[in-house]
């Protein structure tokens, strides 16, 4: 339900930034009035206390459209339209819209947004059944509240020189970009036991999207493999802070990324989402009495996950990736725990790299939220790479298994290789990290569930393996 929530009361707010049907006559009184049409495709009705017209131009005040299936509105205070070419209209918003988010169910309390616009207009040109829309805003700054007292949280987003251009096919699709200059987010959570405050800046932005319209608003189709959606975004130089108090003391953490990208989609029932981000550094003074200023930075950071929807009893792919490449801390992280430097420095990597194939159990995700069951069980897994290196000392480990789908019992192939090992639990143990009996326990046991690798004393390999018995073998040796 909250997820119908949402996808409806984006529905309503982006309607007004030129979401609708191609007109077949494009006076500004027959504009407006097929202007909110796509609102009617998704079960919203609009009502307009006046509409008057004066000079060719058509202005509608006190507008409020209302979402049938969860009873959202949004008030707008006025829009005037005119002609700027017999095949175009220039539709002018009012200073303020006013979005009350509401769930039908009542598990998620309203939310409210407002939406304050300076000079915000589209302009609509029509080209057979193409309908093109070009929107420019100098400023638009949006307040929203949640009216649920156990989470008082307020944000606040304001973006200059909006601009974008979007293409409409009839009922059926819409493409488009937009791209923004600075933008900035703030917002506060205060309760009894903890308040903090967070505040973002961004350089610019860009953004690209293509989507099929959905029947009704039924976000079922795109999941179900009838309806598509795809969006592509870049965020430049995203600078923030966020600073917290509670009863142990206050703290605050900045970051800063130079360049983040991602995309999101949903094609033939598939969810693909990809995210990365360049050249980041974070800072920050944790809650503690004493303790020191710390920072950190990566060269780059990415997640990319994917995953298919099935039918139920059918068997479909998932996969899960992430990287965190040169990932550097300060000396006050490293003086914590090794002053006198032992430990080398060098950057430390982890790379990420997985792949599974699942049934799915359940009719849908909705259903299996409702009767709280996970929607799918695994029936495979394959670790493409994992890799690891930190403090001198690295390990990496391909393979692949099946579930027993009778006995789930795992069975499968896990090749390790691990490089430097000894060497870093030698100097941990030498600094008073690791215990001198720990670190003899895991010299001597090492060996035994390796074997020695082509590069060095420090070089080791390892085939573990799960057999459908239940039993393990470590390089051919039965160990369980």
């Amino acid at each position: 339900m909250h997820n119908k929530l949402l996808f409806s009361t984006a529905l309503i707010g982006a309607s007004f930034y030129g979401l609708t049907p191609a007109f077949a006559d494009f006076t500004p009184s027959e504009a407006l009035d097929r202007y909110f049409e796509t609102t009617e495709a998704f079960g919203s009705t609009v009502s307009v206390d006046i509409k008057e017209e004066l000079n060719g131009k058509v202005r509608w005040t006190g507008i409020v459209i209302t979402d049938e299936n969860t009873g959202s509105t949004t008030t707008m205070d006025w829009l005037e339209a005119s002609s700027v070419s017999p095949d175009s209209v220039k539709i002018v918003l009012g200073p303020k819209i006013v979005i009350e988010g509401k769930d039908p169910s009542g598990d998620v309390p309203p939310i409210n947004f407002q939406l304050d616009l300076l000079n915000n207009e589209v302009v609509l040109t029509e080209a057979g059944e193409l309908l093109n829309a070009a929107y420019a805003g100098e400023r638009l700054s949006m307040t929203s509240s949640s009216s649920d007292p156990e989470v008082p949280l307020e944000i606040d987003m304001t973006v200059a020189n909006l601009t974008g251009e979007y293409t409409f096919t009839g009922r059926t699709k819409l493409d488009g970009s937009a791209s923004t200059g600075e933008m900035t987010v703030s917002y506060g959570l205060e309760d009894e036991e903890l308040s903090f405050t967070s505040d973002t800046t961004m350089s610019s932005s860009e953004v690209s999207f293509s989507a099929d319209i959905p029947d009704e608003g039924d976000i079922e189709s795109f999941l179900d493999g009838d309806k598509s959606v795809s969006l592509t975004y870049t965020l430049n130089d995203t600078d923030s802070r966020t600073s917290f108090e509670g009863d142990e003391g206050s703290g605050w953490v900045n970051s800063q990324v130079e360049l983040s990208a991602g995309s999101f989609q949903i094609k033939d029932g598939a969810v693909a989402l990809l995210g990365e981000a360049q050249n980041i550094s974070y800072s920050g003074q944790l809650p503690m009495p004493g303790f020191p200023e710390m920072s950190a930075s990566m060269t780059s950071a990415s997640l990319n996950m994917n995953m298919t929807f099935g039918k139920q009893g059918e068997v479909a792919p998932l996969a899960f990736a992430m990287t965190m490449e040169e990932l550097e801390v300060d000396e006050a992280i490293w003086g914590m725990f090794d002053p006198t430097g032992a430990i080398p420095r060098e950057p430390a990597t982890l790379r990420i790299d997985l792949g599974a194939e699942a049934l799915w159990m359940s009719e849908s995700v909705e259903t299996s939220i409702e009767n709280a069951e996970p929607p799918f069980m695994p029936q495979s897994m394959k670790i493409n790479d994992v890799f690891l290196t930190v403090g001198g000392a690295s390990l990496s480990a391909t393979g692949e298994g099946i579930l027993s789908q009778q006995t789930m019992q795992p069975s499968g192939l896990i090749q390790v290789e691990l490089r430097g090992v000894l060497g870093l639990v030698q100097t941990l143990s030498e600094i008073g990290i690791v215990p001198v009996p720990q670190a003899m326990m895991v010299q001597g046991m090492l060996p035994q569930f390796t074997r020695p690798g082509p590069d060095g004393a420090d070089h080791f390999l390892s085939d573990i393996e799960a057999m459908p018995d239940g039993s393990i073998l470590v390089n051919g040796t039965r160990v369980k």
